[in-house]
């Protein structure tokens, strides 16, 4: 073990024991009020903005359309007008306090889309952290054991790039959800059902309530290969199956859900 690695460890236990200690008493840390609300209404885009210790704040929340189902948003937040890694120099009561108040525009924004299912964010790299892939910042280590704590009874997950996912809603199980019963469908010809939850990516349309369409990032079938599939409700069904190592593409169009997704078992057998 090199010096450097060493004190690199060091640093880590020194940190996350006076983390430990911190988090034992979040009720010394009150959440500030804030202002703010929605400011981009075709984007579903909230910024809220609070003073601590005359730092000004600013935690945004937002869809990214190309990357997560509608029911998915990230959250950000910081020091306003500075970059990611900004350094405010503050104790862990300040962190505390930032972390309290960002809960609270989180919980505003929760209820006030009660569409919204899935609530991801992370902590961005500073000097203080390795620069190798896959290792999660000290902040992100920071945040996931803040919201543990606070939130024992959350199903809560970090994923190897450090991103910090939070279920806030349990998605609606019903035999006439389509889109569920489809995702159901996607993951059973997948094979040990590998494709996360977040290479699901499934969209609807406020205006048309009945349409959606649903994408896979990539899956495995021991049979066919890797592959992609785009399945679509717009007047009638649109199924669309790619098969990367074999290069076969298949479209077909159905008059019901049932046959589309007949189509899709029998064609993974």
């Amino acid at each position: 073990m090199n010096k450097a690695t060493k004190y690199d460890k060091q640093r880590l236990f020194e940190v996350m024991g006076r983390l430990d200690k911190t988090f034992i008493s979040l009720n010394e840390a009150q959440a500030v009020s804030f202002t703010g609300g929605k400011v981009d209404s075709a984007a579903n885009t909230y910024s809220y903005r609070f003073t601590i210790d005359d730092v000004d704040l600013i935690c945004n929340i937002w869809h990214n359309n190309e990357a997560h189902d509608d029911d998915h948003y990230e959250v950000g937040f910081g020091i306003e007008g500075e970059e990611d890694n900004y350094r405010v120099g503050k104790d862990l009561r300040f962190l505390n306090t930032v972390l309290e108040t960002v809960t609270n525009c989180v919980k505003d924004f929760v209820e006030k889309e009660p569409n919204v299912r899935i609530i991801t964010f992370s902590g961005s790299a500073d000097k203080n952290d390795r620069s190798e892939p896959w290792i999660s910042t000290l902040r992100s280590k920071a945040y996931l054991r803040y919201v543990q704590n606070k939130f024992p009874e959350m199903d809560v997950n970090q994923d190897r790039f450090g991103t910090i996912t939070i279920k806030v809603r349990d998605e609606v199980e019903s035999e006439d959800n389509e889109i569920w019963n489809m995702k159901k469908v996607i993951m059973t010809v997948s094979d040990n059902a590998q494709i996360p939850e977040r290479a699901l990516q499934a969209h609807t349309n406020p205006e048309l309530p009945d349409d959606w369409s649903i994408e896979t990032d990539y899956g495995e079938n021991s049979k066919k290969g890797g592959f992609l599939i785009e399945a679509i409700r717009d007047n009638g069904y649109f199924l669309r199956i790619e098969l990367f190592d074999s290069g076969e593409e298949i479209e077909e169009s159905f008059n019901t859900f049932d046959e589309m997704k007949n189509f899709i078992l029998n064609y993974f057998k």
